[in-house]
Order: structure tokens, then sequence, then C-alpha cells
């Protein structure tokens, strides 16, 4: 099986009408970080597996969210095709 790295997961959710995504993480005290990529509309698009170290799709994926003006989550962090390459390279995601 291959590997699904976040620069390519975000290359193929915006190729395929994905226009805003944030990473959202959830940082339990002794659990590893549950992190995911989630929708303007607060979808869970994919969710990170640490042990196979490999993002994977939900079902979700299959619905396009038109823009919304005002996202949930702060425009300025927004995922960026910059911005997942360094953040693939810190979080080895």
């Amino acid at each position: 099986m291959r590997r699904l790295v976040l620069n390519v997961l975000f290359e193929a959710l915006t190729i395929i009408g994905h226009s805003q995504l944030w990473l959202d993480e959830d940082d339990s005290f002794c659990l590893p970080p549950y992190r995911s990529v989630v929708s303007a509309d607060l979808r869970e698009l994919a969710w990170w597996d640490e042990d196979s170290l490999s993002w994977f799709l939900t079902k979700e994926v299959d619905v396009i969210t038109p823009h919304i003006p005002n996202p949930p989550f702060a425009a300025d962090s927004e995922l960026t095709k910059e911005g997942c390459f360094g953040l693939g390279i810190y979080l080895n995601c």
C-alpha cells in the first residue's frame, strides 16, 4: 500500500473541488494526537493514522462544499499548498 502524505492529500482534494481546507488536531493527554482535514462546513474529509503513517479519506470527501465567506476557522489558518508541504515535514504526515 502506498502512503498518502499531507501535500498529496491537499492537492487531490483541491483538484476534485474542495477549495477551503483546515488541519484539525485533537491533542489528548495520554493518546497520540488525532489529526484530520476538515472542510469549511466542519465535515471531516480525511484522518491521519499514526500506525500506517498515512491519511485515509472518509465518505464525506464526495460532497463538495461551496466557498463559505465566513468559515468557522480562522482564515489565516487555512491550509495552503506551501503550508501543507511544511506541515507534512514538521509533523511527519
